[in-house]
């Protein structure tokens, strides 16, 4: 049975955050609440462990999964921050719901990740911080099974996902309740999918007319 951590006041204990992020340092998977919706969190240098969201999830391995960084300066340890487009979007846009593929750096060690591109994230979340602070990279991909929609709230996520992770932060409702908007910036600017932020948004920010 997974270990339920329910804020108080919207409080989590510090003793509990810290538990958390012990049980995903030591290889386990929990549910976790960030500014756009309820994800599966683990330790994405952990190979077993992202298998095993894989596997829940029902997802390709040959998809990646975006990393959850905890600065600009964590996310330049594992991919290059660089390129004017890049960097606007990075100011402008984190921490917050926006997912930047950039290249990634050689030599990291991260599970099921391509050797080329990176899909990187900094949530406007201070818990979500602290984990990865705590514990390091994560991957955290909306909690859900295939073909049902992202949870914004703690009640909307399948009891059953519940029963197959390690340790299930409840929050209540996430802020945005809308999963991230995913932009590639490897070669100009291709938006991946639009979701907490809009094309206009983004179009805007970079001084480009897209009408």
């Amino acid at each position: 049975m997974a270990l339920k951590i329910v804020a108080e006041n919207g409080v989590i204990p510090e003793d509990l955050i810290n538990q958390a992020a012990e049980i995903l340092s030591s290889g386990g998977i929990g549910i976790i609440p960030t500014d756009t919706v309820y994800g599966i969190a683990a330790l994405a240098t952990k190979l077993e462990s992202v298998e095993r969201i894989y596997r829940i999830k029902d997802r390709p391995f040959s998809k990646p999964l975006p990393i959850q960084v905890s600065s600009v300066q964590h996310a330049a340890e594992i991919a290059f921050i660089e390129g004017e487009i890049c960097k606007k979007l990075i100011e402008r846009f984190w921490p917050g719901g926006l997912t930047i593929v950039v290249g990634r750096k050689p030599n990291t060690k991260l599970a099921y990740q391509p050797a080329d591109k990176i899909g990187l994230r900094m949530p406007d979340y201070p818990l979500t911080i602290e984990l990865i602070k705590k514990s390091g990279f994560l991957v955290v991909p909306s909690a859900n099974f295939s073909g049902e929609p992202p949870p914004g709230q703690s009640s909307q996520i399948n009891p059953r996902l519940v029963e197959l992770v390690d340790f299930f932060i409840d929050v209540g409702v996430c802020p945005k309740g809308i999963e991230s908007t995913v932009v590639d910036v490897t070669s100009g600017l291709k938006i991946l999918r639009e979701g907490a932020l809009s094309r206009e948004m983004i179009m805007s920010v970079l001084g480009i007319d897209d009408s």
